[in-house]
């Protein structure tokens, strides 16, 4: 098995997408930001699952970011859900609830990757644009630091988890990640 090797972000640009790097630099919270960290891995084991398998992560420390809009009439609200690995987001109830919004879909991916100079498989909340809400679910909020992607398919960040109280457009949900039982194909 692999071990993650984390570093700090700042010594580390070539690591990070330009968005991740320049937020981190620009970083003011509580947190230092040399307690942002970047571990370079093989994209092949950039999803959630796949990464917590090879490399050994706890899967309540991994987190999956993905990007929604949340539509009511014609206003479209961009937003992350932020929910541990093996959980999805519950876009139609808790979601659908917490945006306030008749209907909640996946945000068309190529919109994402250009508003956000990230990489498919690497979003991640830090240097996302500031109009964009972040859900974030709250069992994270009882472990020390977090695992997710580094905005880049080739590596992951992690920071605590106390910088997710520091962001001005996070919200904490419970709830918000739910197991979703796959269909009974025996019917």
């Amino acid at each position: 098995m692999d071990q993650l090797c984390f570093e700090p972000i700042l010594q580390h640009q070539n690591l990070v997408s330009s968005s991740v790097y320049q937020a981190v630099s620009d970083w003011n919270g509580s947190t230092l930001a040399t307690e942002f960290l970047v571990a370079e891995i093989d994209p092949a084991f950039a999803g959630g699952k796949e990464l917590c398998e090879h490399y050994g992560v706890d899967p309540t420390e991994g987190a999956n970011c993905i990007i929604v809009d949340a539509i009511r009439g014609e206003f479209i609200q961009t937003a992350a859900c932020l929910v541990p690995v093996g959980l999805r987001a519950d876009l139609n109830g808790v979601v659908r609830k917490a945006l306030n919004a008749r209907r909640v879909s996946l945000a068309p991916l190529d919109r994402v990757l250009a508003e956000t100079h990230m990489e498919y498989g690497s979003i991640t909340p830090i240097g996302l644009p500031p109009t964009w809400t972040i859900l974030v679910d709250a069992s994270f909020m009882n472990k020390p630091r977090m695992i997710v992607g580094g905005g880049l398919r080739h590596s992951k960040m992690s920071f605590p988890v106390s910088v997710l109280r520091e962001l001005s457009n996070g919200q904490i949900i419970e709830h918000l990640g739910k197991i979703f039982e796959a269909a009974d194909s025996s019917s």
